[in-house]
């Protein structure tokens, strides 16, 4: 079995945390937004901390 423990330099990948989930501007902000945006700021901070570079891909579709 290959050993799947992921690299130490590897990027991580934010994909469609966009302004417009959270704000309440256009639509309802997704379910629990407070806790999800906490949770990518801890993930992002931590990614920079360790040296690994940060990938943020939005989708329009």
């Amino acid at each position: 079995m290959p050993d799947t423990a992921p690299s130490a330099t590897a990027p991580l990948i934010v994909i469609d945390l966009q302004t417009g989930m959270f704000d309440g501007r256009f639509d309802p902000p997704i379910h629990d937004a407070d806790t999800i945006a906490g949770r990518a700021r801890k993930l992002i901070d931590w990614a920079r901390r360790t040296g690994r570079k940060v990938a943020f891909i939005r989708h329009d579709g």
